[in-house]
């Protein structure tokens, strides 16, 4: 009885953080280390039946922590399906763009001008509507997580209590069985093992609770670099219309949330759209995105001519609205300081580390 399962109950109790493979490891742990844990406390039972009363109250315990041990593997293994599933869905966000822009053929400027932008619309609709329903997927999980967390802390509870019972009476039963009977002994020696398995119960939800506390920051981001890409993409489609060059250079090691990049997305779309129909003279234009101490995100519009000033009030809607709102609603807070001699220059703070990234958009004199 002891033979490859005493190898099995000395399973290492690591605290891991709460993560998608957290969640797995949890799910796995539960189905493999607890029941496994439960189970060969009952194997005691045979020998206990009709030594004591306490042992009648031990094995009561034992049968009530089973259920929620049960209820907890139920909710935990859909907690494992929704972390698998999620990031399936962000895949599929991501290749809405294809990875090799290079070898994305460009749409040639001899063809129609409406169709081109009906190509951009497309591809930006695309984008929108994907984001929309994985927001709303996010919005689902941090639900469900929640009421995952708050039923598992009580669960956790329960057990816990129930195993400090279990272990009291063990430990009772030992006392009265010292200096007594080899029967006795024996006893005490099967208290000995209840006791430790308890405590590898005890040791486990602590792990468990570890993981139940997922905060809003633990569900998934979208990269910096990706939300870039996308927009180098779009921009690329409408260069041949408004005369303008991108180029890209280092790489962003910064994630944002889904609502973050889609706000970001809009405004360096309504940026640069309005940079490039800057009249002839104002150039070139730098559009600076660089980490600063891990705590800055820097959107820079920058003109050559010191009488010249880039109006912000003239960026209607997405960079308007990303100005305005509230920060409590972005998570992150803006500030605003505009630079005579370069134009204006707008700040947005965040939490977050990684580079550099650079975007030298050029509008050509007429």
């Amino acid at each position: 009885m002891h033979g490859e399962k005493s190898n099995y109950l000395s399973y290492p109790i690591v605290i891991v953080t709460p993560d998608k493979e957290a969640l797995c490891w949890l799910a796995e742990l539960e189905k493999d280390f607890f029941f496994q844990v439960v189970s060969e406390i009952k194997e005691y039972q045979k020998l206990l039946t009709g030594q004591s009363n306490i042992a009648a109250v031990i094995f009561d315990q034992i049968d009530r922590a089973s259920e929620f041990l049960t209820l907890t593997k139920i909710h935990s293994l859909r907690a494992k399906t929704f972390a698998l599933v999620l990031p399936s869905q962000l895949d599929h966000l991501e290749n809405i763009i294809p990875d090799d822009l290079s070898c994305q053929p460009l749409v040639k400027p001899c063809q129609s001008e409406i169709l081109r932008l009906e190509l951009v619309r497309s591809i930006e609709q695309q984008i929108w509507s994907r984001e929309q329903e994985l927001l709303l997927a996010v919005q689902r999980q941090e639900s469900w997580f929640s009421l995952i967390g708050q039923l598992t802390r009580e669960w956790a509870h329960e057990i816990r209590n129930r195993a400090a019972i279990i272990s009291l009476n063990a430990e009772i039963s030992m006392t009265k069985g010292r200096g007594q009977s080899l029967k006795s002994f024996n006893l005490a020696g099967i208290m000995e093992k209840i006791i430790e398995q308890c405590l590898k119960i005890s040791k486990t939800l602590d792990s468990i609770r570890e993981l139940s506390n997922i905060g809003q920051s633990r569900f998934p981001l979208v990269s910096l670099e990706q939300v870039i890409e996308q927009v180098l993409f779009l921009i690329k489609l409408e260069a041949p219309k408004v005369h303008i060059q991108v180029e890209k250079r280092g790489s962003v090691d910064l994630s944002l949330s889904l609502g973050e990049s889609a706000r970001l997305r809009s405004a360096l779309l309504g940026t640069l759209r309005y940079v490039g129909s800057i009249k002839a003279g104002l150039s070139p234009v730098l559009i600076l995105i660089e980490n600063q101490q891990g705590l800055c995100l820097k959107i820079c519009i920058k003109d050559i001519l010191p009488e010249a000033i880039v109006d912000l009030a003239l960026i209607d809607g997405p960079l308007q609205d990303l100005l305005s709102a509230d920060p409590k609603v972005l998570d992150f807070a803006l500030g605003i300081r505009l630079l005579k001699a370069f134009g204006s220059e707008v700040s947005i703070h965040r939490d977050g580390s990684g580079g550099e990234m650079i975007l030298m958009v050029t509008s050509p004199r007429r």
